[in-house]
């Protein structure tokens, strides 16, 4: 019966060690960031299409991926982006996303989407873009 308690107590004790390791090791450092993320287009015609440009700073060593987004509509405007594949972003610079978008109704309108790259790890990062629309036959 003993045997078991220090079997258990090894294998805990190992957790613990084990655990405290993973918690020493420092956080990876994020060096891609967007400058940008929250964009007003202010009063735009409805129906008319519209670049609208993140920019990425890579201030790290090494290249990082950026992801495209999948073209949609929402209930006020589409957008999609104009990249066909995904970007690299070379190391101590800085990158232009544009996605394209068009306000398909007038009125006020606000598109809430994320971006997607690669930094330390996989991320998403929350991106605006509003405005209002009017009636282009005014």
């Amino acid at each position: 019966m003993t045997w078991i308690i220090r079997i258990l107590t090894a294998a805990a004790l190992g957790t613990l060690l084990a655990a405290g390791w993973f918690l020493a090791q420092p956080a990876p450092t994020r060096t891609l960031e967007i400058l940008n993320p929250h964009i007003e287009l202010g009063e735009v015609d409805s129906g008319t299409s519209y670049e609208v440009t993140f920019i990425f700073q890579n201030d790290g060593d090494s290249s990082h991926l950026v992801y495209n987004l999948a073209p949609r509509c929402t209930p006020t405007c589409c957008f999609e982006p104009k990249q066909l594949q995904p970007q690299i972003i070379p190391p101590r610079s800085e990158f232009e996303y544009i996605l394209v978008v068009k306000p398909t109704h007038p009125g006020p309108f606000q598109l809430r989407t994320h971006l997607f790259f690669e930094d330390s790890a996989l991320r998403q990062e929350p991106v605006t873009i509003s405005g209002v629309a009017r009636d282009s036959e005014q």
